[in-house]
């Protein structure tokens, strides 16, 4: 992950306002990246039949308005970038200038970082 980012506690406030402030698995369900905007759709993981999945009872949608990316890469290794969920590595955050956020989202697909307005997020 980039430098920029350091970790102060076991949660960034990203992570704990997307995340409901429990410290347990997410996976993203859903991503779509525009010039100004990504949307994600988050929701934790659970246990159902034996395998790990997204909890659908618990989705939640976070849209990052104003978005300039700084970086994207996508894991050359990864079968389908396409296909979800991805689980979530890391998702730091750090305030920037002039109320905006900078932020590093880091799957098993693709790592991403941007800056943006803080998000809208609502439950879906």
């Amino acid at each position: 992950m980039s430098s920029l980012f350091k970790r102060k506690s076991s949660l960034t406030k990203i992570e704990f306002a997307l995340f409901r402030g429990h410290n347990r698995v997410h996976a993203i369900t859903d991503c779509v990246i525009t010039d100004d905007c990504i949307t994600l759709k988050i929701a934790p993981v659970i246990e159902s039949g034996g395998e790990l999945k997204p909890d659908n009872k618990a989705v939640i949608e976070a849209k990052f308005n104003n978005v300039h990316i700084k970086s994207k890469e996508v894991n050359k290794e990864s079968p389908d970038v396409n296909k979800y969920p991805w689980s979530i590595i890391g998702f730091d955050s750090d305030p920037g200038l002039n109320n905006k956020w900078f932020f590093c989202l880091c799957t098993n697909y693709i790592e991403v970082v941007f800056e943006s307005d803080w998000p809208e997020i609502k439950a879906k």
